[in-house]
């Protein structure tokens, strides 16, 4: 096996990763990923669905009630929900609007976010205790995983670059454009079949009681979230080795006749 196919497989594993690791890095970057966390602690939260409007039917009671027209959703956490929020925002933008308050300084600064929720010791202390997902989708780690990123795509650009020094005429266009579809061809066809199974059958509300109706719910408002920027970086990689292929090919060929009519002369 001669450098370049050594290069060659190394090439396609390390975009591979690459690939994988930009698309992480998108998705946990602040508004997708605050987006995200959001959607998957409302839809745990949310039994009937995230449009539901049963209960706050009773919160507008209990703001009619209170002496400062405001009311905790969430008791002992500084969260607040006024009559004009329930007036101007739909269930499913109201519940996103109360839980997003809880992922965003989660976001921003971990698990040490939650004390600005709350004056309770003892809920703070449980909520560090019980809200360690929150903490998958931080700044600090779309800073760790951008980091990665950057690395990984120099060092595959480099053995990208060796295959092309190894190959020879329009190998040398070729050879890169077989690596960029390789790495993408199987990602982008899995996630745009995931993609159109998503769009085709959104649940509004979840299909029964259990875990695994949960599961699927949460999946059906956050997989769209999700799949299109996966599915771009995909195609768009595919589609760029596809034209160098065929630019390559293309070389090739008007070469190749060209030199035909030059023999005949």
């Amino acid at each position: 096996m001669d450098a370049k196919w050594i290069f060659g497989i190394k090439s396609v594993f390390l975009l591979s990763v690459t690939l994988l690791l930009f698309n992480l890095s998108f998705i946990t970057a602040k508004n997708p990923g605050v987006e995200l966390m959001t959607t998957i602690v409302a839809t745990s939260f949310s039994r009937q669905g995230l449009d539901d409007a049963k209960d706050f039917d009773e919160v507008r009671k209990k703001i009619k009630s209170s002496p400062d027209g405001k009311f905790k959703p969430i008791p002992n956490l500084e969260i607040y929900v006024s009559e004009t929020d329930l007036n101007t925002r739909t269930p499913r933008e109201l519940r996103m609007y109360i839980f997003r308050q809880i992922v965003e300084p989660a976001y921003d600064n971990g698990l040490e976010g939650v004390n600005i929720l709350s004056h309770d010791p003892e809920l703070v202390k449980k909520m560090k205790k019980e809200a360690g997902i929150l903490t998958i989708i931080s700044a600090k780690n779309h800073k760790t995983l951008s980091l990665f990123s950057f690395v990984f795509l120099v060092i595959s650009l480099v053995s990208i670059s060796l295959v092309a020094y190894f190959s020879k005429r329009f190998g040398r266009l070729f050879a890169p454009g077989f690596i960029l579809f390789l790495a993408s061809f199987l990602p982008a066809v899995f996630v745009s079949f995931i993609n159109m199974a998503a769009k085709s059958h959104p649940l509004k509300t979840p299909s029964g009681e259990g875990l695994g109706a949960s599961v699927s719910y949460a999946l059906s408002n956050v997989l769209p979230l999700i799949l299109p920027t996966v599915q771009k970086t995909y195609v768009y990689t595919l589609i760029l080795g596809l034209l160098l292929m065929i630019a390559a090919l293309s070389g090739r060929t008007i070469s190749k006749h060209k030199k035909q009519l030059f023999d005949l002369k």
